[in-house]
């Protein structure tokens, strides 16, 4: 593969056939069909070399096209378990405050807040719940499993979320 078929050809003895016309220079046939074997030999181990690499690539971008796939649904999953975690009434309340093209501020006018967020935001023992709902009107939020069942703490029968809007103590439930 040093030399192009073309340089290869030059160096091929040529026959000389002498008319009365003229003389007619020829390649003898045996070497032109073996210059035009070897030719086509190189051609196929490049063909096969090359189509291999084409093939590996393709199967690299098909590779790599999955594990971006995998990626972005482990970053999917990942925001999610990020995303801060509020009772149902949380949502519903961030959601009509949003409607009404309010600012986060309006999350906190306590004149317009349900009771049961007003409960849940200024009568817990922490301020912890004021910096979760303005975590979640600023990222987004997950909403807490609606859980109906009594307050291991105080009893209460009817607590609807992690929260015990009677004893204002933030519950493990499972």
């Amino acid at each position: 593969m040093d030399k192009t078929f073309k340089q290869k050809l030059e160096i091929l003895p040529i026959k000389n056939i002498e008319h009365p016309v003229g003389n007619t220079k020829y390649y003898a046939a045996v070497h032109v069909k073996s210059l035009i074997s070897q030719a086509d030999e190189e051609f196929q181990e490049l063909l096969d070399k090359y189509s291999n690499l084409n093939d590996n690539y393709e199967k690299e971008v098909i590779r790599s096209s999955k594990l971006e796939s995998q990626i972005i649904g482990l970053k999917s999953q990942l925001q999610q378990q990020a995303l801060p975690v509020v009772p149902e009434f949380v949502a519903e309340w961030i959601v009509c405050v949003k409607e009404k093209n309010n600012n986060a501020l309006a999350l906190l006018d306590d004149d317009n807040m349900p009771d049961d967020v007003n409960e849940w935001l200024f009568f817990q023992r922490n301020d912890d719940n004021i910096n979760l709902i303005l975590r979640a009107w600023l990222d987004g939020y997950t909403v807490e499993k609606n859980i109906v069942s009594p307050c291991p703490v105080c009893g209460y029968e009817n607590v609807k979320s992690n929260f015990c809007s009677i004893c204002g103590r933030k519950n493990d439930y499972e």
